[in-house]
């Protein structure tokens, strides 16, 4: 992943891992996820989220909050 500290490459993996899940596998939708701004995330990117533990833990969150049916 070049450029990017360990822990971030860790963090993107997880998103990456969740976007995945929530697609159920669908490599294409889930990329296009990662890199679009989300309303529900204060307008943030997912990708761009994993720079911290704490913003990556709040994707995360929102992942599950969408999988079990929460509105977001």
């Amino acid at each position: 992943m070049g450029t990017f500290p360990q822990d971030q490459q860790e963090n993107f993996l997880e998103v990456l891992y969740a976007a995945l899940s929530m697609f159920e596998g669908d490599t294409v939708r889930a990329r296009e996820w990662i890199l679009k701004p989300i309303k529900g995330l204060g307008g943030k990117t997912p990708a761009r989220m994993t720079a911290t533990r704490a913003e990556t833990d709040l994707v995360l969150d929102f992942v599950r909050r969408l999988e079990h049916g929460f509105s977001a």
